[in-house]
């Protein structure tokens, strides 16, 4: 499968989880779903990249996706998952700088630990919220083709805007890239 359909996933998991906040205090069970949703996500970042590199791992994402979509009963991966011989088929390909996607990938697995650290704290729900919301469009600089829905594709800019200059500070520093020359340091 492409690496592009797993940014595809990580964007409707990001985006769903985003609009499920109620209340500020932790709910019974929601720390252990989003704890379940962050590795699921950074399994899924991992898969992509193997991906590139030639390695099929769809089955294990599906797997993935199905064990946490049943177990939470969350309709946004299980309306992927039937989507799965379309994408396993899909040839549209999404082409981007690499040393940008690099600094993404690096703020998502960033802000995806910010929320794991968030749920720490019985007072870390709208930490963990906030977090999601930075996250939740990066994604979108990562897939391409819409293939998934109503998921339009923004560039690295706005990506990094969306996100906010802090999240992405941090990533670029981790990715050893400075997007004001596009130099490596």
């Amino acid at each position: 499968m492409r690496a592009e359909i797993y940014y595809h996933i990580l964007e409707i998991g990001f985006s769903y989880e985003k609009g499920r906040k109620t209340g500020e205090r932790w709910h019974l069970g929601e720390k252990a779903q989003l704890l379940a949703e962050c590795r699921l996500w950074r399994n899924l970042i991992r898969y992509a990249a193997l991906e590139e590199n030639g390695v099929d791992c769809s089955g294990e994402a599906f797997a993935e996706l199905a064990a946490v979509a049943g177990r939470y009963r969350l309709e946004n991966y299980e309306r992927v998952i039937k989507l799965r011989p379309e994408l396993e088929a899909s040839t549209n390909r999404h082409e981007g700088k690499e040393a940008e996607k690099k600094i993404l990938v690096n703020g998502m697995l960033e802000l995806i630990a910010a929320i794991e650290r968030s749920t720490e704290s019985k007072d870390g729900k709208s930490d963990a919220y906030k977090a999601l919301r930075q996250l939740h469009n990066i994604p979108r600089a990562l897939h391409g083709a819409d293939e998934l829905g109503p998921c339009v594709s923004i560039t690295f800019a706005e990506a990094a805007e969306y996100a906010g200059s802090e999240a992405m500070m941090s990533a670029e520093g981790s990715a050893g890239f400075r997007p004001d020359d596009g130099k490596e340091k």
